[in-house]
Parts: structure tokens; sequence; C-alpha cells
């Protein structure tokens, strides 16, 4: 990913994907001007009453409307939601009880529809099939990534519109690094039942571990059928990078980041 200049903040945007015009992408940092640029409406931010400002600035820098914008209430699973009318338009935008419950994915051929995520340490993922015009977003934080949502999301759209995987181009957001994600022995065990150990890149105190998260999403997108030159992983730490809020750094009820694709013609 690379940064982008709007002026009153910066934002990160995929190099693969953006390479095709119809399509925007985008991950926020911290900073609006000298303000904090929290995108999280959650009860949980303490933030909370900045959000919704911020949602409209964030339209207005990228010259759409916050009715462009959906959000749902993630909730760590592998639920990904087909967008197939604009009825969905708007929902969770501005106030969190209209976001969409029980998901953390969308998949979606319809233009002007931002799938939005909502972050401070877990996996955006996007995915753009430039043949069949289908975009796709979803939240692989760690219980999402073993449930392999980001596999998922792309066998949704090779069913729903008969994507194939070798054309779709996916890439993977700013997120907590192998440096920094640490886990306790409970995680380390439940890694070992799932045989997945082997994205544990170094052992710490106590029975703890550390994991790459980033890893187990670029294997879980080749096991899918993307071609490893079609995948962008931003190796964006969101603790090593003072551009992005973090749960783990900043403690909870910490400020999140939006992080988005749409079609736009």
């Amino acid at each position: 990913m690379k940064l982008k200049d709007l002026g009153k903040t910066k934002i990160y945007i995929s190099d693969k994907i953006e390479k095709y015009p119809e399509v925007i992408t985008l991950s926020t940092t911290r900073f609006y001007e000298e303000g904090s640029f929290n995108m999280s409406i959650s009860e949980k931010t303490f933030e909370k009453d900045s959000a919704p400002g911020n949602r409209k600035r964030l339209a207005e820098l990228l010259g759409i409307s916050t009715s462009n914008f959906i959000f749902s209430k993630q909730i760590h699973s592998n639920n990904i939601l087909v967008i197939d009318s604009n009825k969905y338009a708007g929902r969770g935008s501005l106030i969190y009880d209209s976001a969409i419950d029980d998901n953390d994915g969308y998949v979606t051929n319809i233009p002007n529809i931002c799938l939005c995520i909502i972050s401070s340490d877990c996996t955006p993922v996007f995915f753009y099939d430039p043949i069949k015009k289908v975009i796709g977003a979803v939240h692989a934080g760690r219980k999402g990534t073993f449930l392999n949502i980001t596999g998922m999301a792309v066998e949704k759209m090779k069913s729903i519109y008969g994507s194939n995987s070798k054309d779709i181009i996916a890439c993977i957001g700013p997120a907590i690094g192998s440096c920094h994600y640490e886990i306790g022995p409970e995680i380390v065990d439940e890694m070992k039942k799932l045989n997945i150990e082997k994205y544990i890149v170094r052992k710490a105190d106590k029975g703890h571990a550390y994991i790459d998260l980033e890893k187990m999403n670029v294997e879980q997108l080749i096991a899918a059928g993307l071609n490893d030159e079609n995948i962008e992983a931003s190796k964006l730490c969101t603790i090593c990078n003072d551009d992005f809020f973090s749960y783990r750094q900043y403690g909870a009820g910490s400020s999140q980041l939006a992080s988005g694709i749409m079609l736009k013609y």
C-alpha cells in the first residue's frame, strides 16, 4: 500500500487494486489536521461522538457521501453478506444501531457502495475482480482468520458472481504485525489443535508466543486459488507505525481506523 495525501488527512491505498480507475481503496490514519481521526461509533469507543463528523469529513475528501458507506457490527465471525441492492447504502454510516448485524465481510458488484471495515489491530482485506467487476472486504481478526474468512470471501465471489480465483486481486491492509502480536498459552493450544502452529514465529515467556496473521491470510488466499503476484501484503504494523490506532498499544476504548473499497463507475 502507499500513502496518499488528501490535504487535511492521509490515507493508505492499494497499489495493485488502484491500477484500475473504476475502484477506490482506503485505510484511514490517526490524524485529521491536528486532531484525532477516529472512525468508530461503537459504544465501546471513548471518542465515539467524534466519528460521525469524521466520517462526513472522510466522505467529503473522497468526493462521495456518507450514504455511500456501509458498516457492520463486527463480531469476529466468518459471516459474509452479499450486497445485492442499494437498500444497504448508508447502513451504519452515522448511527451505530443501523449497522448490519452479525457480519464481518461483504461482496458486491453494485457501484457507489463503499464496503467498510473498522479495525485497530485486526486485519482488513480487500478484493477486486476486474473481469467481473466485483469487490469484497473482510474483517480478518484472529478469530476470523482462524475461520478462513479471506478464503470464504473468494469462494463467495466465485459462487455468486462467477469470478475466477486467478483474476482476483487482494490487498491485506494495516494490522498488528508478528513483531507485536503476542498470544497466551490457550491460543497456542488452539493453534496446535487446528494444525496451524506453523504461524507461530517465536516463543515468549510463560507459554506465550508471537503469531503472523498476515502470512496466514496470504497463504489462505493462495489456497483459494489466487496468484501470488495478485496479493498485496501491506506489512504495515499498527503498533510500529505511528499513522495508526492500535488496541494493543492504546488499550480498551481506543479509537479505530476505517478501511474500504468501492466501485465508482
